[in-house]
């Protein structure tokens, strides 16, 4: 597959949103934005990293990327100010001729020492193209 330019808008099925602004073509490092109303409400710096020469004889390009839950937008800090998620996956191109982020992250609450792993999510989220 050939390199796919991440910059724009991205929708995943839990109705969040995220803005990949910029992505330097050199190291594969992008930012951008990613706004919430599921679990947290806001809007939250996102950082990550893409591989900027995909295999060219298979259909995907992975993909990386953290956002720390800390709302940058009105509103200012909630409950979510001390998470931190870690998002891992691949961009294909999906059989309809769209482009799909298939990712499995980790969410991580602060917590107390005993209660360590129960403030860790593990799921699935997967972002379709706008």
């Amino acid at each position: 597959m050939e390199y796919i330019h991440l910059e724009g808008t991205w929708l995943n099925e839990f109705g969040s949103i995220m803005e990949i602004r910029s992505v330097n073509s050199d190291t594969g490092m992008f930012v951008g934005i990613y706004k919430s109303h599921t679990g947290a409400t806001g809007v939250y710096n996102l950082t990550g990293m893409t591989d900027i020469k995909p295999d060219p004889k298979v259909n995907s390009q992975t993909v990386a990327f953290a956002i720390s839950w800390r709302n940058i937008g009105p509103g200012g800090e909630d409950e979510s100010s001390n998470w931190v998620s870690a998002f891992s996956g691949q961009v294909q191109i999906a059989d309809e001729n769209q482009l799909k982020m298939t990712t499995t992250y980790l969410l991580q609450k602060d917590t107390n020492p005993s209660d360590n792993w129960g403030s860790t999510i593990v799921d699935k989220a997967t972002f379709t193209r706008q």
